[in-house]
């Protein structure tokens, strides 16, 4: 039955229409808490990326900057297009993405490729909103639309899916060929089905290709329309048609919308403004502001502070203004910050001197090759060092696949810097000797390794048993455990935990020593800092390290060398400490920061210095401003830990 509304009908919706275009229609959850700020910010905030969100961006970076007025709009602040906005993080150029859907699989490739070193396989997309019931374009719910006469009322994710997909990840075990198969009776069981969407580029159907598909294939018998009105009208023309898109601000003559269930388990909801506003409705959609945030690392201020303002009471009333957003509610709100704002901010020490531009100009190049692990320290390095030095340029080298291409690089002359996230091994050593000469090769410590980075410039932890009563070891008992000639000066080796103080039961149990290959960059490191260059242990068993926690997880009497990262259930890391007149400290944040936890490692940058020859100012001064107070600070946020005052204040001293 064909919609027909009198003239002073369609007054009145225009009207209202208009009313929510300029008021909106959220209501703000009063279990919001008010936005207090943790710390002042200054500097700027830049943003790239969708357009639909462009008023949401200016009304927040307004309302921010009265709690902080010393931040300014950062040097890029464009909102054109959601296609932007992961280029813009991948690139760094930006603070914040908005977004208004989920990263395509072709944006994410790129992105993962370019930050593969950082273990950053796609940006934290933090929910801000929610698409609205009628968007203003991209931003709103879909709907499964149906033709006025059909009879059906409901479907679930897994129908549609088995309906609009050849893969069927929902589970179905064929695809629906007429209504029949979905249950109608009488003139509908024979009727064909008939798909249509809008094509397969659209942020529409991509999302929906995510959200009901789960990844797969589209059906090939699949009619696409170039626009929503066009799949609408076609719906229309067809009783047999079914189709996703989006919902019109008038609804289509002709056609109704379905109600959608995620799950047999779950209720069939209709899409209307409260059942998309509280999420009840399952093809709602969410809005973003995409970051770039390292595992185990926390966001920089500016950004963490920004999203825990859009993340309050205040930040989602100017959401409530706008009549295509919807605010989220206290429980979403908290999951999002959560997720968003965890990971420590380490201290930065006071003391470090702050970067002074030299007197004398400064030009020229300077070629980098080196670490994965310390690209996007270097490219960041790089970029604010050009900001007071403009006139210095990477040169004709500037890649970072990984440390063994700086040492390389190095030794062939075809760099002058390998930032290299690890100690050189004692081959290394013997090759640069050989090719390069002896002592010509300066060792500056930029950072301190992080806590949980993957494996990349990691402290190391100690691994028992959960069961183990153990309460702690020093570096002189490890030597005696994995070493064959205790050179820490112990009498002899450590083959039972009675020997480690443990009785009972555990006084003649057995030490089982297991390690990662020891070929491995901290099983070298371990062997040079804690064995001081003394052999293995015999005994010790080698295995993967996946091997190494699992053999320690049904072995009471077994400890092994890993990462804390790698600490399943059913085992646990040890507190260490230096000396046995020292305290012992477990493996954190923040005792690592603080260098009371002993086994940290670092990272350097290495190059070429042979005797009574100078650095060239380029390298000299970029090598200053990464030891200075603004090079630290960039530290803070990469996974890894800056240097204190004293520690850099020795490596500058070796630029003189």
């Amino acid at each position: 039955m064909r919609l027909r509304l009198h003239p002073i009908g369609i007054l009145v919706l225009l009207l209202a229409l208009s009313i929510a275009q300029t008021k909106g229609e959220g209501v703000v959850d009063p279990q919001l808490a008010s936005y207090t700020p943790a710390t002042q910010i200054k500097g700027n905030l830049s943003s790239v990326g969708d357009d639909d969100m462009a008023p949401l961006m200016d009304a927040w970076l307004q309302a921010f900057q009265k709690f902080h007025p010393l931040l300014q709009k950062g040097p890029r602040w464009q909102h054109l297009t959601s296609a932007t906005a992961v280029a813009a993080l991948a690139l760094e150029i930006t603070d914040i993405a908005p977004i208004a859907r989920e990263p395509w699989p072709a944006e994410l490739a790129p992105y993962a490729h370019q930050f593969a070193g950082d273990m950053m396989k796609e940006p934290l997309l933090v929910r801000v909103a929610t698409g609205s019931f009628i968007p203003a374009g991209q931003v709103g719910a879909l709907g499964v639309h149906v033709h006025a006469s059909n009879p059906l009322a409901h479907l679930t994710l897994a129908q549609v899916d088995a309906i609009f997909s050849s893969t069927r990840r929902r589970g179905a075990i064929s695809n629906p060929q007429t209504w029949g198969d979905l249950g109608l009776t009488g003139e509908w069981a024979t009727r064909p089905i008939v798909r249509t969407t809008l094509p397969a580029h659209s942020s529409v159907t991509m999302f929906a290709q995510r959200r009901i598909l789960l990844g797969g294939f589209w059906h090939a018998d699949l009619d696409e329309q170039p626009n929503l009105a066009a799949v609408m009208k076609a719906i229309a023309a067809q009783p047999g048609a079914i189709g996703i898109a989006g919902f019109l601000a008038s609804p289509a003559a002709d056609t109704h919308a379905l109600a959608i269930a995620e799950s047999t388990a779950e209720p069939f909801v209709t899409a209307d403004a409260a059942t998309i506003a509280d999420g009840r409705y399952p093809l709602h959609r969410p809005l973003y502001l995409a970051v770039n945030k390292r595992p185990d690392s926390p966001l920089p201020e500016n950004v963490r502070e920004f999203l825990r303002f859009v993340l309050s009471r205040e930040g989602q009333e100017i959401v409530a203004r706008y009549a295509h957003f919807f605010p989220l509610n206290a429980e979403l709100v908290a999951h999002e910050r959560e997720v968003a704002l965890n990971g420590w901010l380490p201290p930065i020490d006071a003391e470090l001197p702050t970067y002074v531009k030299s007197s004398q100009p400064v030009r020229g190049t300077i070629r980098s090759v080196g670490s994965d692990g310390m690209a996007s320290l270097m490219n960041g390095w790089m970029r604010a060092f050009r900001e007071v030095q403009p006139d210095v340029h990477p040169g004709d080298r500037w890649e970072h696949p990984g440390t063994i291409n700086g040492f390389n690089a190095l030794v062939a002359g075809e760099t002058d810097l390998a930032p290299m996230g690890r100690e050189l091994w004692p081959v290394e050593k013997l090759v640069h000797g050989i090719t390069r000469g002896k002592n010509t090769l300066l060792e500056i410590r930029v950072a301190r390794g992080g806590h949980a980075t993957n494996g990349r410039t990691e402290t190391i932890a100690l691994v028992v048993n959960a069961s183990n009563p153990l309460a702690q070891l020093n570096l002189k008992q490890l030597d005696a455990l994995f070493g064959r000639e205790f050179r820490s000066g112990s009498a002899a080796p450590l083959t039972r935990w009675g020997q480690l103080g443990l009785d009972g039961d555990w006084a003649q149990r057995p030490i089982t020593l297991w390690v990662p290959p020891r070929t491995a960059p901290h099983m070298t490191w371990f062997q040079e800092f804690v064995l001081h260059d003394g052999p293995w242990n015999r005994t010790i068993h080698e295995a993967t390290p996946t091997e190494t926690i699992a053999a320690v997880a049904r072995d009471s009497g077994a400890i092994a060398i890993a990462f804390f990262e790698e600490v399943k259930p059913g085992t646990r890391a040890l507190p260490l400490a230096l000396r046995d007149d020292t305290p012992a400290c477990a493996g954190t944040p923040q005792t690592i920061a603080s260098r009371a936890y002993p086994l940290i490692r670092s990272m350097y940058i290495r190059l070429e210095r042979p005797a009574g020859t100078t650095i060239t100012p380029p390298i000299r001064e970029f090598l200053t401003y990464i030891l200075s107070r603004q090079g630290q600070e960039r530290v803070r946020t990469s996974g890894y830990f800056p240097l204190t005052a004293a520690e850099a204040a020795i490596e500058r001293a070796k630029l003189k």
